[in-house]
């Protein structure tokens, strides 16, 4: 019993010994591999980290960007933090992407852009948030960035755009005006995003003038005489409305909305003749577009056209309008997939 006793001893005075050994085995072969990993896995994470960025993979590129930014902080290479912020910007993470961009403007506060992309990331988290002073903070940095580079028509248009988020229209047409007085810019854009400032506020009279401006001042794009008919419409002109809807279809003859709102003035109008003809003037410039398939239904209806009704009115809502929808609902008809 005793022989028994001292083997089962020894036993296990092997097995602890063997333990331990495997142990301190494990303990350097994990810290060798952690050496050569050090070494040799930095570049093989660039590699990784660029690869999946220019493949468009962000997140991939972001679990790569993550451990280069933390690998070495003291030696931290600039353009691997800016392009870990640009990828996190992609994937909508824009308070991290700030800090990124941050930690860029620290590394070299004379790039402009580095200021630009940080006011990006808090006007892209205020427009998620709602809340309005990260579009005023992000003003802030647009204006570092119009120090250092104030040939940047961006920046003019960023803050631009951060004011109007703000409420504070005032200030948006401010800035307007001072890109405009650098002579350095399109001068009909700026004319005319100063006369979309007036129609939000509804002084449609000094919106008239600077889409006015817009015109004299620039190469003549559809958008603005859309904006000029829209006033008119508001100053109940319509004959000038009219007008101007048409010139912007004479400039650009595939502008969508031009062709929309002449369809809806005549729908409005109840006249059903006119509204399907431009109606379906808009299906042929962009058949899919759910407002142009719901007026073209509507107009076919009221014209006693039951199956061209059934046929674009079932388009309208495949194509997502609600008011097509609530159309067919009411009128207890079966949906059909498209």
């Amino acid at each position: 019993m005793k022989k028994n006793k001292d083997i089962f001893e020894f036993s296990c005075k092997n097995l602890k010994v063997s333990i331990a050994i495997t142990a301190i085995y494990i303990i350097l072969a994990a810290a060798a591999y952690h050496v050569n990993n050090s070494n040799m896995t930095y570049e093989k994470f660039i590699k990784k980290a660029y690869k999946n960025y220019d493949l468009g993979n962000y997140n991939d590129a972001i679990r790569y960007f993550d451990r280069l930014v933390n690998f070495d902080e003291k030696d931290l290479d600039i353009g691997i933090v800016k392009n870990y912020a640009h990828s996190l910007l992609k994937v909508e993470n824009f308070s991290a992407a700030q800090k990124y961009y941050s930690l860029a403007a620290e590394m070299d506060d004379s790039d402009d852009k580095n200021y630009y992309y940080i006011a990006i990331s808090l006007y892209e988290e205020g427009d998620t948030s709602g809340k309005k002073s990260l579009f005023l903070e992000a003003v802030n940095h647009l204006q570092k960035a119009i120090q250092l580079n104030p040939n940047d028509e961006n920046y003019y248009l960023l803050i631009g755009s951060c004011f109007r988020k703000a409420g504070d229209l005032e200030n948006a047409r401010n800035i307007y005006r001072r890109a405009i007085f650098t002579g350095k810019f399109n001068m009909s854009g700026f004319y005319h995003l100063i006369g979309n400032t007036f129609m939000e506020e509804e002084r449609y009279r000094s919106a008239l003038h600077n889409y006015e401006k817009a015109q004299e001042n620039g190469e003549t794009f559809a958008g603005n005489y859309l904006s000029i008919g829209e006033v008119y419409l508001k100053l109940e002109n319509e004959e000038e409305a009219l007008a101007n809807y048409k010139k912007a279809i004479a400039v650009d003859k595939t502008y969508l909305p031009a062709y929309l709102n002449i369809a809806t003035f005549y729908y409005d109008k109840k006249d059903f003749v006119q509204s399907k003809d431009w109606a379906a003037k808009a299906v042929e410039v962009s058949s899919l577009s759910e407002k142009a398939n719901f007026i073209l239904a509507m107009s076919y209806k009221h014209i006693g056209k039951e199956s061209l009704y059934k046929e674009y009115i079932q388009k309208a809502a495949f194509l997502g309008s609600n008011e097509a929808a609530e159309e067919m609902l009411e009128n207890k008809m079966k949906f059909i997939p498209y």
